[in-house]
C-alpha cells in the first residue's frame, strides 16, 4: 500500500525557505517514506526544531531529517517538520 503525503502548514513553510537542491532531496525521501514508513530503524534520529518542538523517531535524509506520522486509517503520511539539527 502506498501512502499519500500530507504536509503540515509548518512543513510547507519550511520547504519554501530551503534551497531547491535540499527540497529535491527531501522530496525524494518523502517518496521513500510513502512506500514504506516503517522500514529502517537504523535511519531514525531525534529531530530538534529550535523554539518549536522535538520529534523522536524522525527519518534521516542525508544531512536532514523528516518528522512524520503514518495515518493508517487515512492512508496518509503526515509530514510535520524538516530540520538539520538532530541527534
Amino acid at each position: 500500500m502506498a501512502y499519500q503525503p500530507r504536509l503540515s502548514n509548518f512543513a510547507r513553510y519550511q520547504l519554501h525557505q530551503l534551497p531547491l537542491p535540499v527540497v529535491d532531496t527531501l522530496l525524494d525521501c518523502i517518496n521513500e517514506i510513502c512506500e514504506d514508513p516503517y522500514r529502517g530503524p537504523h535511519l531514525r534520529v531525534t529531530l530538534v526544531v529550535p523554539l518549536y518542538r522535538i520529534f523522536p523517531g524522525a527519518w534521516l535524509c542525508g544531512l536532514w531529517a523528516i518528522a512524520y506520522t503514518a495515518l493508517e486509517n487515512a492512508g496518509e503520511i503526515a509530514i510535520e517538520a524538516f530540520g538539520d539539527l538532530f541527534y
